[in-house]
């Protein structure tokens, strides 16, 4: 299910197309993981709009970050951030730009059961600055993680 990402400023606009969750070693997304294997959630995102070629000139960066929600006696965990710089990708036609990134989550990071996942994106300014009031998210399936 796609998500809206929220901007409080007329002329930029974005959407979150997808967060999916894989397993390293499979070959396509999954929502049952080995506790052993690498895991994680690649989300792609678009903004739009005749602010992304005026953002250009102060290149903030995005910020993923997964939480996983643990279900029932298990703690809630998180991963991330995985940081995109706005200016990773050209502007495209509208003008527009779309981004992919990745939070991975190492292998035995995750202990065996149930989680639900969100995935956040946030616009912060270049080099670790300030959050910006760009805000997206995803609200994820439940994973199970296994213990083989």
């Amino acid at each position: 299910m796609p998500g809206q990402i929220e901007v409080p400023v007329p002329g930029l606009e974005g959407d979150i197309q997808l967060a999916s969750v894989f397993e390293t070693l499979a070959t396509n997304v999954t929502h049952v993981i080995s506790t052993n294997e690498a895991s994680g959630v690649t989300m792609r995102w678009e903004a739009s709009g005749p602010w992304v070629p005026f953002l250009n000139f102060f290149n903030p960066e995005w910020r993923i970050n997964v939480h996983m929600e643990g279900i029932g006696s298990l703690g809630d965990l998180d991963f991330g951030p995985a940081i995109v710089a706005w200016n990773s990708v050209p502007i495209g036609p509208g003008p527009s730009k779309t981004w992919t990134g990745t939070v991975n989550i190492p292998a035995a990071a995750v202990p065996a059961g149930a989680y639900k996942l969100v995935t956040t994106l946030q616009l912060y300014t270049s080099g670790g600055g300030a959050a910006l009031p760009v805000y997206g998210f995803e609200d994820g399936p439940v994973v199970s993680y296994f213990s083989p």
